[in-house]
């Protein structure tokens, strides 16, 4: 036997050995350490990330706070990471060095107001490929922030109003914070079944409609809403389920812009909540309301409360 020879057995004799040792740490390790091993190695990962500040404009924002926080849970340790940094003359910012699951921020600037996009960025090998976050500093996440430009007074108020089953018209003067049988704001009509009492509650077919009486609505559920828009809008909004749809809410919450008589804009929350049981259906509104005709200014400060008349 040559040396070649015997040098490839004795590695595959030492290639064994090494195994058979593993195997046998393996069965002595506790089961739960090894679970915190393999919860480690996919939770527990490097994270970078690289992003870039604007405001509502895309004009780069220097010198912004930035907090950026790690979850992590590394089968032997859980909690969060936090750390702090701010952005350059260019508006770019970067954490490194931090390991964990998810990464999150918050933005923080005086006349700033921030403008989130999503949910946390997630790292870790338990989600699929395509949910994680691959970071590149050559392409910084871009993150957006609201350059306020000194509130108006507004209108803010907010009422429940009860809505028939039947498909008659309840039409709301939002100023008066009232119904009113001419005039006003919006109508709303609402129809689906009534069940009598003692029926189990199952799904149900519903369908509601929202009329802007002289002017628009633009649904729109971004959480800042400082500048309604110019264009967009349209007379009516429809929402409806039907019994087989699935997932069934049985309700509908929602934001939109509004465009009113006299030229006037504001904001709108809906919560529609039909109910045909032994509650009455109803929806619950909040808005804010410029009464300056043409300014689409809605940036509420509520030292600046407008008079509804």
């Amino acid at each position: 036997m040559n040396r070649r020879r015997l040098f490839t057995v004795a590695m595959l004799v030492l290639m064994l050995a090494l195994i058979g040792l593993w195997l046998s740490y393996a069965k002595l390790k506790p089961k739960n350490e090894l679970m915190r091993e393999a919860l480690s190695s996919l939770n527990h990962k490097d994270i970078e990330f690289y992003g870039k500040v604007v405001d509502q404009s895309g004009v780069p924002i220097p010198n912004v706070n930035v907090t950026g926080s790690v979850i992590y849970n590394s089968g032997f340790a859980s909690g969060v990471d936090i750390r702090h940094t701010t952005t350059d003359a260019a508006g770019l910012f970067s954490f490194k060095g931090m390991k964990g699951r998810t990464f999150d921020y918050h933005l923080e600037k005086p006349g700033y107001e921030t403008m989130p996009e999503g949910d946390a960025f997630d790292y870790t090998e338990l989600v699929p490929e395509e949910r994680r976050h691959h970071p590149d500093p050559r392409r910084p996440v871009l993150l957006k922030m609201w350059k306020l430009q000194g509130a108006e007074p507004l209108i803010h108020s907010g009422k429940s109003f009860d809505l028939p089953p039947d498909g008659t018209p309840v039409r709301i003067d939002l100023r008066a914070r009232k119904q009113v049988q001419t005039g006003g704001d919006l109508v709303f009509t609402l129809k689906h079944e009534v069940w009598p009492q003692g029926t189990i509650h199952h799904p149900y077919d519903w369908r509601a409609t929202i009329e802007a009486v002289d002017g628009g609505l633009l649904e729109d559920k971004s959480r800042v809403k400082n500048l309604a828009p110019e264009e967009g809008y349209v007379r009516n909004l429809v929402f409806e389920e039907s019994a087989s749809q699935r997932p069934h809410h049985g309700g509908v919450d929602t934001e939109c812009y509004l465009k009113l008589r006299g030229n006037t804009f504001g904001k709108l929350t809906i919560h529609l909540n039909p109910s045909p049981g032994s509650q009455p259906s109803y929806v619950g509104l909040g808005w804010w309301l410029n009464p300056k005709p043409g300014s689409r200014n809605l940036e509420y400060d509520p030292a600046k409360q407008a008079s509804a008349r």
